[in-house]
C-alpha cells in the first residue's frame, strides 16, 4: 500500500523546525522518477536564521525558502513535481555549509523576503528554456502533420540538392535551433557546451549569407539577456519572424533589425514547421500519403 503524498503543510512544518545545521531531504517526483529536494537551515555571520532548499543532490543554485508558499510553488509548478512520501532528517555537510555561506555574503545587500532568491532574470530564462526545450521534444515526432523531424530534414536535404535556396534556409534554422538548446541544456547543468555555441554561431553566419544572396530580411538588435549582447531576426520566405540570442564577434556589421520583436516565446519550431508545411505542402502530401 502507497503511502499518501505528503501535503504542503506536512513539509512546511518540519522545514519551520529545523535548527541551524539542520537540514531536510525530500524525494518528490515526476515523470522521471524521484527528484532529491534538500531544505536547510543555517545561521548567517548577520546572526539571522536563512532556510533555503536546492533541487538535485549535485545543484549548486539555492532558493530562498523564507516565504514557503513562493518555494512550495516553485517546486509544483515551475519544476513540475509531485509532492514527496516522506522526510528524511540530515545533517548539514560542509559543501552545504560553505555553499550557503558564500550565497548570503552575496545577497547580504538585499537582506529581506523577497530579494535573496537567485536572480529572478536568470530564473525566467531558465523557465523559458524548458519549455524551449520541452516544446522541440514534442514536436519532433508530430512534426509537419506526423511525417516527422527527422524526415523533413532528409526531405529538406533533396530540395537543397536541387538548388532550393529557400529549403537551405528552412534546414539551416532548424539546425541552429537543435544546437541552441543542446547548448541550453548543457547551461542549465552548470556547464556550458562551448562547441555548440561555437556551432551555433557558424551556422548563424551561414544563413544571414544566404539572406544576403537571396534579398531576404535580417538584422540585429541589443539584447537584454545577461548571456547574450545580440537578438538577430529572420524574415525568411513564408515564415514568421524568428529570432536567436547570440554573441556574433561581427555584430557591428551587420544591419539593425528596423522591426520589432513579436512577442511570441518559444515560438521558433512552431513558425518553421508551419513554413514548411505552407511551402511544401503538396510535395510532402503526395510523398509522405498524408490525406
Amino acid at each position: 500500500m502507497e503511502r499518501r503524498r505528503l501535503t504542503k503543510e506536512d513539509v512546511e512544518a518540519q522545514v519551520s523546525a529545523l535548527t541551524p545545521g539542520k537540514g531536510i531531504e525530500a524525494k518528490f517526483y515526476n515523470k522521471g522518477g524521484a527528484v532529491v529536494v534538500t531544505f536547510v537551515c543555517s545561521k548567517g555571520e548577520d546572526g539571522l536564521t536563512r532556510r533555503t532548499f536546492s533541487i538535485g543532490r549535485k545543484s549548486r543554485m539555492l532558493h530562498d525558502c523564507s516565504i514557503f508558499g513562493t518555494a512550495w510553488q516553485k517546486l509544483i509548478e515551475e519544476y513540475k513535481l509531485q509532492p514527496p512520501k516522506e522526510l528524511t532528517l540530515i545533517m548539514v555537510s560542509k559543501r552545504m555549509t560553505e555553499q550557503i555561506t558564500s550565497f548570503q555574503k552575496i545577497m547580504r545587500p538585499y537582506n529581506h523576503d523577497y530579494a535573496y532568491p537567485v536572480n529572478e532574470g536568470r530564473m525566467q530564462a531558465e523557465s523559458l528554456n524548458r519549455k524551449r526545450i520541452q516544446d522541440y521534444n514534442e514536436r519532433k515526432d508530430e512534426f509537419c502533420h506526423s511525417v516527422g523531424l527527422r524526415r523533413i530534414k532528409l526531405f529538406l536535404n533533396n530540395l537543397v540538392k536541387n538548388g532550393d535556396h529557400v529549403a537551405k534556409m528552412y534546414r539551416i534554422a532548424l539546425e541552429i535551433e537543435g544546437v541552441n538548446l543542446a547548448a541550453k541544456k548543457a547551461l542549465m547543468k552548470y556547464h556550458s557546451d562551448y562547441n555548440n555555441y561555437n556551432l551555433k554561431e557558424s551556422m548563424l553566419h551561414e544563413l544571414i549569407a544566404l539572406c544576403l544572396a537571396n534579398n531576404v530580411c535580417y538584422g540585429i538588435q541589443r539584447s537584454t539577456a545577461p548571456a547574450a549582447s545580440q537578438v538577430i531576426y529572420f524574415e525568411l520566405p513564408d515564415c514568421e519572424q524568428i529570432s536567436f540570442h547570440t554573441n556574433l564577434y561581427d555584430a557591428s556589421k551587420l544591419p539593425a533589425y528596423k522591426g520589432e520583436w513579436d512577442g511570441q516565446n518559444c515560438s521558433t519550431m512552431r513558425k518553421l514547421e508551419s513554413a514548411i508545411w505552407t511551402r511544401y505542402k503538396s510535395l510532402l502530401k503526395e510523398k509522405y500519403k498524408i490525406a
